[in-house]
């Protein structure tokens, strides 16, 4: 096991950790292996996006890479010499703020060396947060994109199509974020891996056997529906208290619903149950789908066939139960679902294969091969 990989491997919040501000922002060494230097937020979602990389460093598409890390706050006011000698210089901003992302720019393009650079937009939703750097990009990741690339030229009130649908939905007063052209640009765009390479729920998906059955006295929650968010203000408050509102109407079911639990607690409760209602967050992926699928427990939500993602979780009626985005249709698939236990396995099965397979192989460090190729 190599030092790399020890330490994306042990500990909670790696993304914190002493030894990694030590270790992996060492000096690059010389040899034929290229130098990729990764700009990174220290948080959870952001380092998401970034551990396959570590974690499957020499394997796969890294076979000849060598990583270093240094924070993208810190690296504003300029990379350390002990770095400048990166082929390649990973940027992973969290604030759109123009003169921020204009500082970073150009300490990345600053001499000696000029190298290729690559953008990874850990934002929640399906917009390109931060689309001002698209053009000095070789290549710009999300963890989802629209299915069809011209949405991207949209104007949407609230700045996303969720904010859109949901802010119409409820009447809400939002001003419109205009669209984006991205003409040649769109050649750029990538998928990066969704939620399942956070470091411990990729580490719970490479060692899982066989998945949770659905059967039995096992499982004796029907639906689990603890939704967070419901006091926030806008169309996200609006949103969650319309699905909590939706889940009260189904009525006599066993439903585990209210305030959240330690993740421990909640990963236990998930088990037992046999469906699990997620919702929108501020963006079409959460957190909750990932834990869903590896608890075994069926993911009901709406439907995502406008956008993609990796690997591809979201297949209707084969990885997950899409629903209508109102929701209105939640009961009737409830019930639906309750009564066909053999659909439940199946489903349940064929999203826990998914996301096994796809962490035990090198797919995760292959998504960004043709960054590692440049």
């Amino acid at each position: 096991m190599t030092v790399n990989s020890l330490i994306v491997r042990t500990g909670p919040e790696p993304w914190k950790r002493k030894r990694r501000k030590i270790v992996l922002g060492r000096p690059f060494l010389g040899g034929r292996r290229k130098n990729v230097l990764i700009l990174y937020k220290p948080q959870k979602i952001a380092y998401a996006q970034v551990h396959p990389l570590l974690r499957q460093e020499g394997t796969g598409s890294a076979a000849a890479v060598r990583f270093r890390l240094y924070p993208t706050k810190d690296a504003e006011t300029g990379i350390p010499s002990r770095l400048k000698n990166a082929d390649h210089v990973i940027v992973q901003p969290w604030d759109p703020d123009p003169d921020r992302m204009d500082r970073l720019l150009e300490s990345v393009r600053s001499p000696p060396s000029r190298p290729g650079m690559t953008v990874f937009d850990s934002v929640a939703s399906l917009s390109l947060s931060f689309g001002r750097l698209l053009p000095e990009a070789d290549f710009y990741f999300k963890k989802s994109l629209y299915a069809d690339p011209s949405r991207y030229a949209q104007d949407r009130l609230g700045g996303s199509n969720l904010s859109e649908f949901y802010g119409t939905r409820y009447d809400l007063d939002m001003d419109v974020a205009p669209g984006r052209d991205l003409g040649g640009d769109i050649s750029k765009l990538r998928l990066s891996p969704n939620f399942l390479t956070e470091p411990t729920l990729f580490e719970r998906f490479r060692k899982g056997g066989e998945p949770a059955r659905q059967g039995g006295e096992a499982r004796p929650i029907d639906l689990h529906a603890r939704l967070g968010g419901k006091s926030r203000d806008g169309w996200y408050g609006r949103m969650r208290q319309d699905a909590e509102a939706q889940v009260d109407r189904i009525g006599d079911i066993s439903a585990a619903t209210g305030g959240g639990l330690p993740w421990a607690e909640y990963m236990a409760e998930l088990g037992r149950s046999k469906l699990c209602f997620s919702p929108f967050g501020s963006g079409e992926l959460c957190w909750r789908d990932v834990e869903a699928i590896l608890a075994g427990a069926v993911l009901l939500k709406p439907s995502m066939d406008h956008l993609r993602t990796l690997p591809d979780l979201y297949r209707p009626w084969e990885t997950y139960v899409p629903l209508a985005w109102d929701f209105s249709d939640l009961g009737e698939k409830v019930r639906m679902l309750l009564g066909a236990q053999d659909m439940r396995e199946e489903i349940a099965r064929e999203a826990y294969c998914t996301a096994r397979d796809f962490a035990r192989s090198t797919g995760p460090v292959d998504a960004y091969r043709d960054m590692l190729a440049s």
